[in-house]
């Protein structure tokens, strides 16, 4: 993985994004570890814009941590029929 913003022209080159969330506390305790396993499993992607967000309200508090990144075209797989209906 790499953290070069841009490619010169100032602008961060962006094809791809992967949000990280968790509402439990349990799952805010691990969520480092959970988004340190996904970057080395995509080590060839650039990272341009890294974004967290805490929300909340009188019950729930909610982390959210998105990677805005460049993947390498030849990287990219394409999706299968279930994942485009948003299943695994």
């Amino acid at each position: 993985m790499q953290t070069s913003l841009s490619g010169g022209g100032g602008r961060a080159r962006v094809n791809a994004v992967k949000v990280f969330s968790a509402t439990r506390p349990s799952d805010r305790r691990v969520l480092g570890e959970v988004m340190t396993s996904w970057l080395q499993q995509h080590r060839t992607i650039v990272i341009a814009d890294i974004v967290v967000q805490q929300s909340s309200d009188r019950d729930f508090h909610c982390l959210s941590v998105t990677f805005l990144y460049w993947q390498p075209l030849e990287d990219v797989q394409s999706p299968s029929p279930g994942q485009l209906r948003g299943h695994p």
